[in-house]
């Protein structure tokens, strides 16, 4: 006779293996644009929407899949989105032109959508003593399946060739797939959740011309970019201003707003931009010739401590919380972050110390990143889970793209990187890293005394 607890505990393994394979196949294009560059035969600045669309997909159907969580749909809209991952996957892998290329890359990014769909079936399926620790391995997922995607695809088209590393990426997805159709349990609600369309139309138009006019910022022409963030601010005013009128929203704004979900949503934002500025940073001063001068291999196994010491970060915060309160967790994990970033502007001239810095950013990154779905499962109701967790995966993958695009143009600011050129750029992710402590300070300290 099956256990009782069996179908748990295969329900959790099916959750984490969701929302890391998502992630892994979506960061699998980021190691890989030089090489993409000469596969099709295109300039390195076209490859690098291989990486750009997924996380313009990723960042437009997040709120939509994770309204639509709530509903009674829910395996419905999971299987359909992992297929459509999956036939991304494979038009990856044969050689039918770029834009081919791209539309497979496209539909990758809806998989980042998974992720608060992920927590709200852990929130609403999962028992009790065993809720908490879920979510926050779920919520560091993101994180830890990007990083370890680059070493996977680095390696993989190091030694086969470019359309290995998504042929494995497909069969992973694949088994993915089986996994959440065998698992997954029915959805608890019963009643159909209408989507905002309108609103969604306007969010996700909003965000997309913020995303493109954010990765276009050094290569578009000023007054381009100056109409995609005025498109941007239309979308999202009438967004907001639609928002309020509807029994329905896209993203119920009257929660996000409140005290704890604001926290929530303004860190994972900061942490977002810190963690797109270390991790390409990261990879530049490993095959730089001006750098460790190392190949693309040692770059990518470089990012596999990040990626296990976050998923261990999130562990250690669970211990850590009721001893410095689940409002200083925030700010101890953005402080370790803080800590990785001066030691790698310190000392970047081994790959130790790079391991080091790494051990500090993972380390840092899973403390915080635990932390925040916590905030937002306590502050929010059951039914809103879904929601306001895609909210805050929005913001963070603004943060990704935002991070990416402060990175390359600090870092190109007066020509091709160098040395001089990277340090430049370390000292402005300490400063980016340092805001992000004192925001979670400060939040933290205030919450706690008017106990919100």
């Amino acid at each position: 006779m099956t256990s009782p607890t069996s179908p748990r505990r295969g329900l959790f393994a099916t959750l984490a293996l969701l929302t890391t394979i998502t992630a892994l196949t979506g960061s699998l294009g980021a190691p890989l644009v030089p090489g993409i560059a000469t596969e099709h035969d295109v300039p390195l600045e076209d490859a690098q929407w291989s990486l750009t669309l997924t996380l313009l997909v990723g960042a437009a159907s997040t709120p939509v899949l994770g309204r639509l969580s709530g509903g009674r749909h829910r395996n419905a809209v999971v299987a359909a989105t992992l297929a459509a991952v999956l036939l991304g996957t494979l038009l990856c892998t044969v050689d039918v032109g770029f834009a081919a290329f791209l539309t497979g890359r496209g539909l990758q990014g809806l998989g980042y959508g998974l992720t608060p769909v992920a927590i709200a079936i852990a929130r609403t399926s999962l028992p009790a003593e065993r809720r908490a620790a879920a979510i926050s391995i779920l919520s560091v997922t993101t994180v830890a399946g990007a990083g370890l995607g680059y070493p996977v695809s680095a390696g993989l088209a190091q030694a086969w060739g470019l359309s290995a590393a998504f042929a494995v990426g497909a069969v992973l997805v694949a088994a993915t797939l089986a996994a959440c159709v065998v698992t997954l349990p029915p959805s608890p609600g019963t009643t159909h959740v209408p989507v905002d369309w309108r609103g969604t139309v306007l969010l996700a138009g909003g965000t997309t011309a913020a995303l493109l006019a954010l990765a276009q910022l050094t290569a578009a022409p000023p007054l381009l970019t100056a109409a995609l963030l005025l498109v941007a601010v239309i979308g999202w005013t009438l967004w907001v201003h639609g928002s309020r009128r509807r029994p329905h929203p896209i993203v119920d704004l009257a929660l996000a707003v409140r005290p704890v979900p604001l926290l929530a949503h303004a860190t994972s934002f900061l942490i977002g931009v810190g963690v797109y500025l270390l991790l390409p940073l990261v990879v530049v001063v490993v095959q730089a010739p001006w750098g460790l001068d190392r190949g693309a291999a040692v770059s990518g196994l470089l990012l596999v401590p990040y990626s296990l010491i976050s998923v261990a970060g999130s562990r250690l915060g669970l211990r850590l919380g009721p001893v410095v309160g689940r409002f200083m967790l925030l700010p101890l994990g953005c402080s370790t972050y803080f800590l990785a970033f001066v030691s790698m502007t310190l000392w970047h001239d081994t790959v130790w110390q790079l391991v080091g810095a790494m051990v500090l950013a993972g380390l840092g990154s899973g403390l915080a990143l635990a932390a925040i779905p916590g905030l937002l499962v306590v502050s929010v109701p059951a039914a809103e889970t879904g929601s306001a967790v895609a909210f805050n995966m929005l913001l963070r993958y603004l943060g990704f793209s935002l991070g990416s695009t402060l990175g390359l143009f600090v870092l190109t600011f007066d020509g091709e990187p160098t040395g001089a050129s990277f340090d430049r750029a370390m000292l402005a992710s300490c400063l980016v890293a340092g805001f992000t402590l004192v925001v979670s300070l400060l939040y933290a300290v205030r919450a706690t005394r008017f106990r919100w």
